[in-house]
């Protein structure tokens, strides 16, 4: 059963990173609302990979079914976002590749529901969780990268994103380290 869920966490955590990125470079005539929802996206999407990860290996140890049932619903406060590095550094070894990059989103997400951001902020700090923080862990893992996982549309997204990806300097050199 864990290994089904765990599976299930990250091919969904995949999918929902791969709409957020795309979503947030999209210029919608709606991005007011738009936009922070894709941010809100790729942080719930991180959660569901991070928490797919540490089930993954902690199935694999027979860890107990307390700890893998909070993996699945995610509601102790042991599995808050901000505290999810942490979990998966302590259950896998694994360390996220850029820990400034989460902890930005993470107050991001906190001034979100506070005061106003801007898009632009919005936009940035989308790109860069997703590429700086949450791919290298998506590659060393599952060795995936994002451009892999975007919804279907009528034009080229992933060169689209390409071009985003550039203009705001996000640092996509973890893409090096795949042979896709």
């Amino acid at each position: 059963m864990f290994d089904f869920a765990a599976h299930n966490l990250i091919a969904l955590g995949m999918k929902k990173l791969g709409k957020a990125v795309a979503e947030v470079t999209l210029n919608d005539f709606n991005s007011e609302i738009s936009i922070p929802l894709a941010f809100l996206d790729s942080i719930s999407a991180a959660e569901l990979l991070i928490r797919g990860r540490i089930l993954e290996v902690e199935q694999r140890e027979n860890a107990d079914d307390l700890q893998k049932i909070e993996l699945l619903h995610g509601y102790s406060i042991r599995m808050a976002f901000p505290r999810l590095p942490e979990l998966l550094r302590n259950s896998t070894g694994y360390i996220l590749k850029n820990p400034d990059v989460y902890r930005q989103a993470v107050h991001l997400r906190t001034r979100l529901f506070t005061e106003n951001v801007n898009s632009t902020q919005l936009i940035e700090c989308t790109l860069s969780f997703a590429f700086e923080a949450i791919e290298p862990l998506m590659i060393e893992c599952w060795s995936q990268i994002i451009l892999l996982h975007l919804p279907e549309y009528d034009f080229d997204i992933d060169h689209h994103i390409e071009k985003v990806l550039a203009h705001y300097e996000i640092n996509t050199s973890y893409h090096d380290s795949i042979e896709t």
